[in-house]
């Protein structure tokens, strides 16, 4: 479980810039793979820009403060940098691309390189369908992630894109929690 603030500044087609601090609270079983079963804090920054009303393109970092990853995912001491572009294609309806890895950190072989992809389709208000693939290209993530999910929160920490399918995996694994966005179909509050 994860509680986080977070804030987006910005509008339209400008550039955002974002920021979260997350406390991921001592659930699951790390033994496999749910959760890391300790309390951690970690912070999230991001920055993005709509050069059009329909495309997105965002970039966010997030780093654990605490001895122990944010996710299980996470190779220890590394920082996580993840880019996403999203492109609104009708009505309701969002298309995103990620790609994403950890830097830094002591084991080079446990660090993960991503790519995924996903559609959010806006349903009613704030109700959210959304469905995303990931795929590892290294590292110790799953070889391959598909999420469905159905609710009024994004699942991701990034205060701009909390549809990332990438930031999806990892909060899946790790914890989850609602964030800010921008763009015509996303969840905002």
């Amino acid at each position: 479980m994860v509680a986080a603030a977070s804030t987006n500044r910005g509008s339209g087609r400008g550039p955002n810039v974002g920021a979260a601090v997350m406390l991921v609270l001592p659930t699951g079983n790390a033994s496999i793979g749910l959760g890391s079963g300790v309390t951690s804090v970690g912070v999230d920054v991001g920055a993005g820009v709509s050069p059009t009303g329909r495309f997105h393109l965002s970039a966010d970092a997030s780093r654990g403060l605490s001895a122990v990853p944010l996710s299980s995912l996470d190779a220890p001491g590394s920082t996580w940098l993840d880019v996403d572009a999203d492109v609104d294609l009708f009505g309701p309806a969002t298309a995103t691309a990620s790609l994403g890895g950890d830097f830094g950190g002591a084991d080079t072989t446990a660090r993960a390189r991503e790519v995924g992809a996903g559609v959010r389709y806006v349903l009613h208000g704030p109700l959210t369908l959304s469905v995303a693939v990931t795929h590892r290209l290294a590292g110790d993530s799953p070889v391959w992630g598909l999420a469905v999910t159905l609710g009024t929160a994004g699942i991701g920490v990034s205060p701009l894109n909390p549809g990332s399918p990438l930031q999806g995996q990892r909060q899946v694994v790790g914890g989850g929690v609602a964030a800010a966005c921008h763009g015509r179909s996303r969840v905002c509050p």
